[in-house]
């Protein structure tokens, strides 16, 4: 009997249909995953740009052992990259802004253990002590504003800063930065 001569159980074309759907969506996780590397740039009617910062220097200062400095893609994570130890990083990007007279924010859906973000020398925000091991901030989304007197048209410097904590999922995600009423459009559909 041959393959085209066989019956085939009631529940087969359902299953081929399944496989399919199944097929396109590890296509489209496939792209996702591919195309998750690049920097985003979303533009508006009114011209104003979203960007997700994605490259970035870090610098890793994990207790008991030397320093290291390297250029990487967000995000962050401590635990996989410092195996051992808490310590301190120092997490360096330039940000564009298309327009410094508009206030602007920077989304982080995760950061800490605890955290400092200065943009041009000012820092804007901080949360938790540095060398507290009860401090964990990492656990929700952080809106930062940054105030529009901050921001020059070309050349701003972004720098936060964590302390560490081993084992307890420290670092920095990719960031949003932008217009501040956009980018707290993306805060809210975090919740």
């Amino acid at each position: 009997m041959t393959e085209s001569e066989r019956p085939q159980a009631a529940g087969a074309p359902r299953r081929r249909a399944r496989w399919r759907r199944w097929v396109a969506r590890l296509g489209l996780l496939a792209v996702l995953l591919v195309t998750q590397h690049e920097a985003v740039a979303v533009e508006d009617a009114a011209g104003l740009v979203v960007h997700q910062i994605r490259e970035v220097t870090v610098t890793l200062w994990p207790d008991g052992r030397p320093a290291s400095e390297e250029r990487q893609s967000l995000p962050l994570h401590w635990d996989a990259q410092v195996l051992g130890p808490g310590g301190r990083a120092r997490v360096h990007a330039v940000l564009p802004v298309a327009d410094p007279a508009v206030e602007h924010a920077l989304l982080a859906t995760r950061i800490g253990n605890a955290f400092r973000v200065s943009v041009n020398g000012h820092q804007v925000t901080s949360l938790g002590r540095f060398g507290d091991r009860h401090d964990d901030t990492i656990k929700r989304p952080r809106l930062i504003r940054v105030p529009s007197a901050l921001l020059r048209s070309h050349g701003n410097e972004l720098v936060i800063e964590i302390d560490a904590q081993a084992s307890r999922k420290a670092g920095v995600s990719p960031l949003l930065f932008g217009p501040a009423d956009q980018v707290e459009a993306a805060y809210w559909q975090q919740f």
